[in-house]
Formats: C-alpha cells, sequence, structure tokens
C-alpha cells in the first residue's frame, strides 16, 4: 500500500509533541516505573495501562520536551506531516511511521535537528515512497 500525503497518520496534531516527549520519558525513567499498572505476562493484552504521572521525571520530560519545540519555532499541535518527510522532485512528502520506543510498527527513524525546524528529510524505514 502507498501511503501519500492525505494519510491521516501524519495529519494527527500533538503527535511530534508526543514523540519527543516519549523519548525524552523513557530515556529518564526506569520501565518499571511508566505505569500505574505494570504489563504481567499473565495479562498481556490488557496491560501496561494508566501512565504513572507521578512518575520522577515525568513533568521535566513534557516540560523539554515543549521547549525543545518552542525553540525550533514548532507549534506545539503542529502536524506530524510538517515534519516527518521526504522530498523528490522538489515536492515534500509526508511520511508516517515512528520509532519502536512509540509502539509504532510503520518504522522510520528520522533524525531530530531542531535548529532545522524538526526531524531532517527521513532516510530509512518501511514506509514505501
Amino acid at each position: 500500500m502507498i501511503l501519500g500525503p492525505r494519510k491521516k497518520e501524519v495529519k494527527h496534531r500533538g503527535a511530534l509533541l508526543f514523540d519527543r516527549f516519549w523519548r525524552k520519558l523513557t530515556a529518564s525513567v526506569p520501565a518499571g516505573q511508566l505505569w500505574k499498572v505494570p504489563f504481567p505476562a499473565t495479562d498481556p493484552v490488557r496491560t501496561p495501562h494508566t501512565l504513572n504521572t507521578a512518575a520522577p521525571g515525568f513533568t521535566t520530560a513534557l516540560a523539554d520536551a515543549v521547549t525543545e519545540l518552542r525553540a525550533a519555532g514548532i507549534a506545539l499541535g503542529s502536524p506530524l506531516a510538517r515534519h516527518q518527510f521526504v522530498v523528490r522532485n522538489d515536492r515534500r512528502i509526508p511520511v508516517p511511521g515512528g520509532t519502536e520506543s512509540l509502539g509504532v510498527w510503520n518504522k522510520i527513524e528520522p533524525v531530530w535537528n531542531p535548529a532545522g525546524g524538526g526531524y531532517t528529510e527521513v532516510t530509512t524505514g518501511s514506509s514505501y515512497l
């Protein structure tokens, strides 16, 4: 299936903020402290759940993500399509997907460049262009 610029996955507002927040959160908070109800092998379908907003580092990760986007001149509700893309024939084409740490199966791994206004052009991943 070809995923073009009209696919709704790249139009989601706040996806970039969540991406940057989650990367910071999982880098600073141990996995066992991320969820109020952690994952047990006895209940793999319904767990983990309920994000632990009281975890040390949660507030800092969110504040740092907000600061990072603002410093890059990116609105907090900016659609992912504006910042995750490839350029073909002088046309910017939004690329859906993300990293596995976000639970995304459509694997791509752009490089964060705040001075350049977000992610660099996507060069690797599973999306078909």
